[in-house]
């Protein structure tokens, strides 16, 4: 499939069997504005059509850190008051895990102009958002006139969570979000759910998925590195920041090396896990597994490795 077409907001390549989706907004930090949420949707569409993509990587352009901290002052810039800010956007999707959604910091001069001048009680906040550059939420600057409702009715994010939830190819984050089926980071990178510090809580994700570390991360806004997530079990491996995508694309290459179908059935098995109990899990693997029994696929990689050699799958 041509990819020429890819917008300037998220660029799309292949390389082989791989497709490399890049979000491409350095000036931003690599945030996600509404528009780029729309071309990431497209961008995944796009390549899960495609019989030659088997797996996929995300990540954020590489003239600056891969994704985004939050824009404090881009949240006050419909609202007069910090306190009815935070109250508006009490109750509405600010993170966003499994959605690898991550706010923008956009117009921040022209925000603060429209607030007639500085706001210095946000300094710090906006300091501690520069340091935690890779934690994912939504993009405040297009949250400030939703309301609760509103963000009910048109579940703000849920076409991106659909998107790479859905998805029946491997995605692969070579940055910083936790939307993906494997997450490689740089060991330096920096993660954190800072919603508390501005009157809101995590809304899609961030509470039910950090496990034994959403309590302390999320009451205190901490950050945490690559490396320390990499101990929880929140991040595959970790890698030196300029060794990050190489190894991530090595990863995404021997994965599409395998059967597309039996890779399929992989994944299905390992998501339903996290939405079953053991028994229904280990009848749905059973009956994959079974059914993996009338591939080509699976004659063809026992037969080689019986026979001592590389399989050659043919994805049927």
């Amino acid at each position: 499939m041509d990819f020429s077409s890819a917008t300037s907001l998220v660029q799309v390549s292949a390389d082989g069997h791989v497709a490399l989706v890049e979000i491409n907004r350095p000036q931003k930090r690599n945030a996600l504005s509404q528009d780029t949420i729309d071309c990431l949707v497209g961008a995944i569409a796009k390549v899960e059509k495609d019989e030659n993509i088997k797996v996929v990587i995300l990540t954020g352009s590489r003239r600056t850190g891969p994704f985004s901290g939050m824009s404090f002052p881009d949240l006050l810039g419909r609202h007069e008051v910090v306190v009815t800010a935070c109250h508006e956007l009490c109750t509405s999707v600010v993170v966003c895990d499994r959605s690898f959604a991550v706010v923008e910091q956009v117009r921040r001069e022209a925000e603060l102009r429209l607030l007639g001048g500085t706001v210095p009680e946000l300094e710090m906040v906006e300091a501690q958002a520069e340091r935690a550059v890779n934690f994912p939420g939504a993009d405040l600057s297009e949250l400030r006139h939703l309301s609760t409702a509103e963000a009910h009715r048109i579940q703000y994010l849920k076409d991106l969570a659909d998107a790479v939830t859905s998805m029946r190819k491997p995605i692969i984050a070579a940055v910083a979000g936790f939307a993906c089926d494997i997450i490689y980071a740089a060991d330096d990178a920096q993660f954190g759910l800072p919603e508390l510090s501005v009157g809101t809580i995590p809304g899609a994700g961030g509470t039910q998925r950090l496990t034994r570390l959403a309590m302390d991360m999320i009451l205190n806004s901490l950050t945490i590195t690559g490396e320390e997530l990499r101990h929880y079990g929140l991040v595959a491996q970790t890698f030196p920041t300029d060794a990050l995508l190489p190894a991530t694309m090595a990863a995404a290459q021997k994965i599409a090396s395998r059967s597309t179908p039996v890779v399929q059935l992989a994944k299905q098995a390992i998501l339903n896990a996290e939405q079953t109990h053991l028994d229904a899990g280990l009848a749905l693997e059973r009956s994959l597994y079974y059914g993996s029994f009338s591939l080509d696929d699976r004659t063809e990689g026992m037969a080689a490795f019986v026979e001592k050699r590389q399989p050659v799958f043919k994805d049927r």
